[in-house]
């Protein structure tokens, strides 16, 4: 009966901690895909207007980016990975994405650029390799 309780706690201890590297996994899973800023929800501001998010239990900023009247984004808006590097770049204008963005891969290298009219893509937009090599380029304006 003793064994029977040990070897039951075991496997629920064991099952606990696998649990737990799994969602570490799915966690940094997703910070390595491409940031749509725009379907973040807003909870941290300043007083002047600048929204801010660190990561939690760090000492890094995770989101940086300004705030209307309406507390809708505008401005340039920055999304940087746990060791502070630059993830996305975009310019917002009354809580759409309005002008250039810009976003990394995780080893820093460039995965696109381009531009938007109110939230539409426009213009020419270009694709990149992880290793810096252009993959596509699409003109969004000849696409319309």
């Amino acid at each position: 009966m003793k064994h029977l309780k040990f070897l039951t706690a075991v496997l629920l201890s064991t099952t606990l901690v696998a649990c737990g590297s799994s969602d570490e996994k799915k966690e940094n899973k997703t910070e390595e895909q491409s940031i749509d800023l725009a379907s973040l929800p807003l909870k941290d501001t300043t007083d002047n207007n600048i929204y801010q998010e660190w990561y939690e239990g760090h000492k890094q900023i995770k989101i940086k980016g300004g705030l209307d009247k309406d507390g809708k984004r505008h401005g340039v808006w920055k999304f940087y990975d746990v060791d502070g590097k630059d993830r996305s770049i975009t310019t917002y204008k009354n809580g759409l994405r309005h002008g250039h963005t810009v976003v990394y891969y995780p080893n820093g290298m460039l995965n696109y650029k381009g531009e938007y009219d109110n939230d539409s893509t426009v213009g020419e937009w270009k694709f990149y390799m992880p290793d810096g090599s252009i993959s596509k380029i699409v003109n969004y304006d000849e696409e319309k």
